[in-house]
């Protein structure tokens, strides 16, 4: 199988040459195409993108806007709409990438057959505690997302390294599916599960894709988007979030379940050096999100959103 990189931007013109540098060295036995989506950026990005031959660049602005999803799930389509082969790889575009990544997905779907599946990401580099902690906390989520593939339940993925068939993809309806989401990549897996497509991790569950820490700030909001975000697509994962916050308040029960994911982590290669921390970070963690939830507003990309008002979420993205 073939495969099409998928990259909607917005005013990234610092990760560009990085990101696009370790795509252009992928080693891979499959084809590649890298597509970026030019999402009104205003800080000339796209200049970047022109140095790199190889890479199609498309500009949001040129194409018909879908008023019921979000500007960054329109770009996600139209980069799909130009994609040559067989199968989409979705990312971002603050992404770095092991010279493996791409024949890691290979390698998992000629073994699987999948037609969803999705690997681990992992935040480097770390400079200080709280960007090791919040490493810790992004390895403790994916061990959780594994567990969950496994068992085949409704978890959860990171729409910055998954991979879906283009079949598929169009078959289930794309983002005009999922319809206007903050966590679109959630959703679009829940989409699949619904209709009856197997979820997938790959069989090597290693990094192979790198994002960068972000600030306790932006940490914040990131972490409110996620929790409300995933509390309105989802019933399980809301009783999932409500049973783990307690879990948290209590500490005994993060402990045990740090204890229950430790072989996950051993077999993914993650470090477990500071993983007896999270119980005391969650406990944290959960006293202040649930502050937040009712007194903090939502921002996301420098724009102030209210979950509970819809139109200030669409306005949210579609600038």
């Amino acid at each position: 199988m073939n495969f099409s990189v998928i990259i909607p931007f917005r005013n990234e013109k610092e990760n560009l040459d990085d990101l696009l540098r370790t795509l252009a060295a992928q080693k891979t036995r499959s084809n590649y195409e890298i597509i970026m989506v030019d999402d009104f950026s205003d800080d000339g990005g796209y200049e970047i993108v022109k140095k790199y031959d190889a890479v199609k660049l498309l500009h949001r602005k040129d194409f018909a806007d879908n008023p019921n999803i979000s500007s960054k799930q329109n770009a996600l389509d139209i980069g799909v709409n130009f994609a040559r082969y067989d199968f989409l790889l979705f990312t971002d575009a603050d992404m770095v990438f092991d010279e493996n990544w791409i024949e890691n997905y290979r390698v998992s779907i000629e073994k699987t057959v999948a037609e969803f599946i999705f690997s681990r990401t992992e935040i480097r580099p770390t400079k200080n505690f709280f960007e090791i902690l919040q490493k810790t906390q992004l390895d403790f989520l994916f061990a959780a997302a594994f567990v969950f593939c496994k068992l085949n339940l409704d978890g959860s993925a990171m729409g910055n390294n998954l991979a879906v068939s283009k079949d598929t993809y169009q078959k289930i309806g794309g983002q005009s599916a999922v319809g206007f989401s903050l966590v679109e990549d959630k959703k679009l897996l829940s989409l699949a599960r619904r209709n009856k497509i197997k979820i997938y991790c790959t069989r090597d569950f290693s990094a192979y894709a790198f994002t960068k820490p972000v600030s306790p700030k932006n940490f914040l909001h990131q972490t409110l988007r996620w929790v409300k975000g995933g509390m309105a697509e989802s019933k399980f994962l809301t009783a999932a979030l409500l049973a783990f916050a307690l879990g948290n308040l209590l500490v005994v029960p993060s402990f045990i379940l740090i204890l229950l994911l430790i072989p996950v982590f051993l077999r993914n290669k993650t470090s477990i050096k500071y993983v007896f921390l999270l119980p005391f970070v969650f406990f944290i963690e959960t006293i202040i999100i649930t502050w937040a939830l009712f007194f903090v507003k939502l921002r996301w990309k420098n724009i102030d959103i209210q979950a509970k008002n819809s139109q200030n979420i669409r306005k949210f993205l579609r600038i």
